[in-house]
Parts: C-alpha cells; structure tokens; sequence
C-alpha cells in the first residue's frame, strides 16, 4: 500500500466525521428552533386566554373519549359531559362543592404506610384463614 492510498483513506474517514457533525449541528438547531416555537406559542396561547371570565376547573375522565368538567363561567359553575364530537349541558351548580380528599391523600404518611396498611389486611386475613382451619383439625 502506498502513502498516498493510507492518505486518501483517512480523507474519507475525516470527510464522513466531518458529514456527520455538520448533521448533528443542524439536528441540535432544529431541536432548538422547535423547542423555543412552542415555548413562544404558549406564552401567545396565554396571553389571549388572559382575562377572560371562562376555565376549566375541574376535570375527570369516565370512559375513553368521555370526560365531565366544571367550567366557571363568571361566578356560575357549569357541569358539562364532553364527548369525541359532542358537549352535553348536564347542570348547573349553585356553589362549588368543597374538595373531598381520600383518606390515602390527606395521609401524608407516604407510599410505606398505605403499603403497610394493605399488607397488614392481608396478613389478618390469612391468620384468619389459619385460625379457622386449626379449629377444624381439632374438631
């Protein structure tokens, strides 16, 4: 092999490298593009919901595509069924309902202590189990 084939060689090398950084370059502007667009997109999208008397403040999902929200329009609260292609007025509220947290959020115990808790049914119910069929073997 000669000198000048190892050289051509390592131009190719060199060349391709160089191929994929300048990609890597226009991926990263790209991304950078994309992300401040959708940054200036919401900061406009906020801007004209600003003021308005109408928003969402509550909702739940019931089935897939199935959804009741409370909307407080003035100082009227609104219950409304959305479906795929549909919204249904269902009623009115005379007030927003307090919120009535689970006995599993308002414990700020953590994940431990609601773990303990169930684990601790299951192990009464086993002894139960046992207690019950002890009494049957000695009968």
């Amino acid at each position: 092999m000669t000198l000048a084939a190892i050289d051509s060689g390592l131009l190719n090398i060199l060349h391709g490298i160089g191929q994929l950084l300048v990609l890597l370059l226009i991926l990263a502007f790209v991304l950078f593009l994309a992300y401040y667009t959708s940054k200036l997109t919401a900061k406009f999208q906020n801007n004209l919901t600003k003021g308005q008397s109408m928003s969402v403040v509550e909702t739940i999902r019931l089935q897939d595509g199935k959804f009741l929200q409370i909307v407080k329009v003035s100082d009227r609260y609104i219950v409304l069924g959305l479906g795929k292609e549909e919204i249904t007025y269902i009623c009115e509220l005379d007030e927003m309902p307090e919120r009535v947290e689970d006995s599993v959020s308002s414990d700020n115990s953590g994940f431990l202590a609601v773990l303990n808790k169930f684990t601790a049914k299951d192990n009464n119910s086993a002894n139960e189990v046992n207690d019950e069929s002890a009494k049957e073997d000695e009968e």
